[in-house]
């Protein structure tokens, strides 16, 4: 019997210790934050909540606020005011000290304003937008929630910013959001918006082509009528040595003005030019109407003008220099304006062809 009492009170010796032991466990204790939210022009900013997953707050007039018993860890700060836009930090809580200077600085909603959408085609967009502050922006962009597309920022801190969507699809609803940082790092954003751009139609041909020599200069002049309607997205010009073709686009891309001028010609050789035009997702119209031109000035190359391509009409004078030739085929037309159009200083000036080199005239009686 008094064995079992001797162990029974052991027991109870050890159960006591066990406890004093957990009693005297340390747990971290609780920390806080503490800070300033102002406004971009650094005025304090009443009335912002200030929100962990723990708890929050709202800042005074002062623009102060503070939380306390927080759990020490990492957590996210999100300062919120209506018309102003959510700011988020990321504080690491410390066990029984309270984090001071967790400042916010809220961007209201109107610094980033007049958002203008332009230009609108089946597959590009123009975006135009101001910062209150100078700023490098950007815009984020889709045909989705997810608005996957970015363009690239701007180089420079400016005022002004300008971007060209391109490769659009046709008949979309597209969301875009403008965003900027300016000079202090903070970062604006605009609400989320859309544009839709228009299904693609095959355009009507360009019309009132007209072709004349450029002045003081070895170069076709192309005029023809502007296109004012939807999804327009440019010209092609087409030029050839024949009516028949090979038709070759001209320059180096497409045509946005409704004229061109064609350096790339030589003097003695008939051109063909036709133009068409472009919709926003690439379709091309038909073509205008094909119309001629033969280059005057000095030939300096042997060329031929044969029947195929006759009549061969002259505006100008022409001059054969030395070791170039013209072959004239039979059964060719050749005629003239009634004086040199391209001459200023005299409209009367009758059109010359000056043979410094030779001059081969195939024919007959009859041809």
């Amino acid at each position: 019997m008094k064995k079992i009492r001797i162990f029974a009170i052991f027991l109870l010796i050890i159960a006591l210790m066990s406890h004093a032991g957990c009693m005297s466990t340390d747990k971290p204790a609780h920390g806080g934050l503490a800070g300033l939210v102002t406004d971009s022009s650094g005025n304090p900013l009443s009335g912002v909540k200030i929100a962990t997953t723990e708890a929050s707050t709202m800042s005074d007039v002062y623009g102060k606020w503070a939380l306390s018993s927080l759990q020490p860890q990492i957590t996210q700060v999100i300062a919120s005011r209506e018309n102003y836009q959510a700011q988020t930090r990321n504080v690491e809580v410390l066990s029984g000290e309270t984090v001071s200077g967790v400042n916010f600085s809220l961007p209201s909603d109107s610094e980033i304003y007049d958002i203008i959408v332009s230009d609108v085609t089946s597959s590009r967009a123009r975006i135009t937008f101001y910062t209150r502050f100078q700023s490098r922006a950007s815009i984020k962009y889709g045909a989705n929630a997810l608005m996957d597309k970015n363009t690239a920022a701007d180089a420079e801190l400016v005022f002004q910013h300008q971007y060209q969507l391109e490769g659009l699809t046709p008949a979309t609803t597209w969301k875009y959001q403008c965003l900027a940082t300016d000079k202090t790092g903070r970062t604006l954003a605009s609400d989320i918006r859309t544009f839709n751009t228009p299904a693609t139609t095959r355009g009507v041909s360009p019309t009132g082509l007209e072709l004349a020599k450029a002045a003081n200069s070895n170069a076709i002049q192309l005029k023809w009528n502007a296109d004012s309607s939807a999804d327009f997205a440019g010209f092609n010009i087409y030029r050839a040595q024949s009516v028949q073709g090979p038709f070759s686009l001209v320059g180096s891309g497409v045509v946005m003005q409704n004229s061109y001028l064609d350096n790339n010609v030589r003097p003695g050789v008939k051109y063909y030019y036709r133009i068409t035009r472009l919709s926003g997702s690439g379709d091309e119209s038909s073509p205008s109407t094909t119309e001629p031109f033969l280059m005057p000035g000095i030939l300096s190359e042997n060329v031929v003008w044969t029947v195929q391509e006759s009549p061969y009409y002259l505006t100008g004078d022409l001059i054969i220099a030395a070791n170039a030739s013209l072959v004239v085929d039979k059964g060719v037309t050749v005629s003239m304006a009634r004086g040199d159009q391209w001459d200023a200083d005299s409209a009367g000036d009758l059109i010359d062809i000056t043979v410094q080199g030779t001059l081969m005239v195939q024919g007959t009686t009859a041809q």
